[in-house]
């Protein structure tokens, strides 16, 4: 695990906010309610320090959606600017049914879940890439060609967020008191 702080001015991290800044308006503008994890974490206490929020975004991703049925659905973003880039170890506290991981470059998204993608990655080699920040070496065709996941935003709200509705379940009354007797 990474013991060094994000550091937001790094080339990396501009690129990774840029593309959650881009993530976060797609989602918006596809009608859906969605808020980055520090807004969502500072408006649950606003007294979270920096530091105290980006180790929390570890475990909690980049952004929060809301379904219609009021559950959540969290998104990390990670970026795939180059053909081959590192996956940070350290990303793998991103775990849950509902966390999903999302892959993007140029105009591609891949959202795979991050229970598939963290088991995935554990199996790859692993780099020390900078002091104590352990990372794996992934092409961009390993996060497009998980089975389980998921290419294209629509295809993923189709899937996460406009779900036709299940029948409703058939009422079952209680037995009558006649029936007791």
């Amino acid at each position: 695990m990474s013991t060094s702080w994000f550091n937001k001015n790094s080339e990396r991290a501009k690129a990774g906010l840029g593309f959650q800044d881009l993530a976060l308006q797609e989602f918006r503008s596809a009608g859906i309610s969605v808020q980055s994890v520090p807004d969502w974490l500072k408006s649950m206490d606003p007294c979270l320090e920096n530091k105290q929020v980006w180790a929390l975004e570890k475990t909690w991703g980049d952004l929060i959606c809301t379904r219609p049925d009021g559950t959540y659905l969290f998104i990390e973003c990670v970026t795939a600017s180059q053909e081959e880039t590192v996956f940070p170890m350290s990303k793998l506290q991103f775990e849950g049914k509902n966390k999903w991981y999302l892959f993007g470059w140029d105009d591609q998204r891949h959202f795979v879940p991050s229970g598939a993608w963290n088991s995935y990655v554990k199996k790859i080699e692993r780099v020390t890439a900078r002091e104590s920040d352990i990372v794996a070496n992934v092409r961009r065709s390993q996060y497009s060609s998980m089975r389980c996941g998921i290419s294209g935003l629509d295809s993923f709200l189709t899937s996460e967020f406009r779900q036709t509705s299940a029948p409703a379940p058939r009422h079952i009354s209680a037995p009558s008191v006649e029936h007791l007797v």
